[in-house]
């Protein structure tokens, strides 16, 4: 097949350009016959960050896929990734004609994100979506009994090579009553899995009730343990406890990396999460006295009207003893 009907093909599938069945296609909805993974993950069997996933299915009959577009469900880890087709072909060596396509190929570009320690799964739901604009029998999109489970030789780690997030914790003490009040410290430990060293201020963002507070880093550059600290202010509350995000973590104009890398390391916390930490509550207002009421105190006489000269007096209790300067 010429180079240019190569590209023609290729690009009628990308811009979904219909076309008519040939006469020859089976009445009988076509089916998949099998499924297969035909990239390579490499010598450690395992695919990083920008590799290429491909995943060929072959058809029980000969089909016309221009015009038609479909995308097979990759469960890397816990997550759903999704392989769109790109080529189609009748034969393991190229593109052919449209009329007699019998596969077609879905590739996935792996992200920073994806991490899959036993292996890629298609299951048989979602597994398969197909759509066709063509005037043709559709595709029995059921994958069941052609399913790929933790494939050994196809494990994924997105982030491979880079310093990654092993554990995060507050790492400071609320007392006894489990409460930051007023000028507290709250602590944060941020641990990696190597040496890691920092530039600039990264910061840590703490959900306290429903504001955002930065973290700044300020110790652990050479170790493998990063500290981050905020200091708690009249204006903080949070009655069920701090939380911290999976995208917490941020550079802000430094850098945090392994010891003499050049590139700055998985920043994600993914599963180190903190959801409303019940020991780390926040009460900014905490300890200080609070007003209990406010009353006019002054009497305005009997047509309740202050005159010239009046003297207007104005009481505000406290819920304690307090002290005034000024």
């Amino acid at each position: 097949m010429s180079v240019a009907r190569t590209a023609l093909a290729v690009l009628g599938l990308l811009a979904g350009f219909g076309a008519s069945a040939p006469a020859s296609l089976s009445a009988q909805a076509p089916v998949v016959d099998s499924i297969r993974i035909v990239s390579s993950a490499g010598s450690d069997n395992t695919y990083k960050a920008g590799d290429t996933i491909k995943v060929r299915l072959h058809f029980s009959q000969e089909m016309d896929l221009l015009g038609s577009r479909s995308s097979v469900f990759l469960r890397i880890g816990s997550a759903i990734r999704t392989a769109n087709q790109l080529g189609v072909s009748t034969t393991e060596f190229g593109y052919e004609a449209p009329s007699t396509l019998r596969w077609a190929e879905h590739w996935y570009l792996v992200q920073l994100a994806d991490l899959d320690t036993d292996g890629i799964t298609i299951d048989s739901i979602p597994g398969f979506q197909w759509e066709s604009w063509a005037t043709q029998t559709g595709l029995n999109t059921d994958l069941t009994g052609k399913t790929i489970v933790n494939a050994a030789a196809h494990k994924v780690d997105g982030a491979q090579g880079l310093p990654r997030v092993t554990g995060v914790a507050i790492s400071s003490s609320a007392g006894n009553d489990s409460t930051y009040v007023d000028g507290d410290t709250i602590a944060v430990a941020v641990a990696f899995d190597s040496t890691i060293a920092v530039t600039g201020t990264p910061q840590l963002a703490l959900a306290i009730g429903s504001a955002t507070r930065q973290a700044d880093y300020v110790s652990g550059t050479g170790t493998d343990t990063l500290e981050f600290q905020y200091v708690v202010a009249g204006r903080d509350a949070d009655a069920d406890g701090i939380s911290i995000g999976a995208s917490a973590l941020t550079l802000n104009g430094g850098t945090i990396r392994g010891s003499g890398g050049t590139t700055n390391a998985y920043i994600v916390l993914a599963r180190w999460v903190i959801s409303n930490a019940g020991a780390h509550k926040v009460d900014g207002i905490q300890g200080r006295p609070l007003v209990t009421g406010v009353t006019i105190s002054s009497n305005a006489g009997a047509d309740s009207l202050y005159g010239v000269r009046d003297t207007i007096a104005v009481t505000v209790a406290f819920d304690s003893t307090v002290t005034v300067t000024g």
